[in-house]
């Protein structure tokens, strides 16, 4: 009888948890999610600049592609990612894509899309681009983790974006964007340090770094 009870009560629980979703316009809303991304938004509000070493791996259809290491600094809406193979920059209005092989910049408008690589700025401005869902609490060896997921409103090229929050931290450990008909970039993040320092030539191109690549302008 007692494990009935208890069994019960879990379910009830549960059912508590992922009912709090209305109807605006036709469209299921879910509250639940909207404030725990809400919570993570003013984490990462509180704890900027942010700067995080992660480890991202690009699969397709199941099959793992490449896997490397990188360093990510964002301060509100600027932003660089630091990879082996690849730097990326942005002052929050352009964005420089450097792909070192090719020694070659390409360097275009900041917009929706582009700008889900700025992981902090992405979520802040989630409520304009994206419609959040909670798909479950995650129990792992360092602690309880809400996994949510972030569904494009208009037409897009990502078809989705889950992130992985500590519940008590609200701090990002994982992200994973799926482009549709494309690849999936999942990031591990591996070291999260608030309040790093940071300058504004940090989210810049930097050319005397690498003066002789090509800058392709495209805006």
């Amino acid at each position: 009888m007692k494990k009935t009870f208890a069994l019960l009560l879990v379910i009830l629980t549960s059912l508590s948890l992922f009912s709090q979703r209305t109807k605006q316009n036709g469209v299921v809303i879910d509250e639940t999610a909207q404030k725990i991304v809400d919570a993570i938004s003013k984490t990462i509000t509180a704890e900027s600049p942010l700067k995080m070493d992660f480890t991202m791996t690009t699969t397709q259809k199941g099959k793992q592609l490449d896997c490397q290491k990188g360093t990510f600094v964002s301060n509100g809406s600027k932003f660089k990612l630091i990879s082996t193979d690849y730097e990326d920059y942005s002052d929050g209005t352009n964005l420089w894509h450097f792909v070192k092989k090719n020694n070659e910049v390409e360097l275009s408008a900041l917009d929706s899309e582009n700008n889900v690589l700025n992981i902090a700025q992405m979520i802040k401005s989630y409520a304009k681009d994206y419609r959040p869902k909670l798909i479950r609490e995650e129990k792992r060896s360092s602690g309880v983790y809400n996994v949510i997921d972030l569904v494009p409103k208009g037409k897009s090229s990502i078809a989705k974006i889950r992130i992985v929050a500590g519940k008590k931290s609200n701090r990002i450990s994982e992200m994973t964007i799926r482009i549709r008909e494309g690849n999936t970039y999942t990031y591990n993040i591996s070291r999260y340090e608030a309040k790093t320092k940071v300058q504004p030539s940090d989210f810049t191109f930097p050319k005397s770094k690498y003066p002789s690549a090509e800058i392709i302008d495209l805006r």
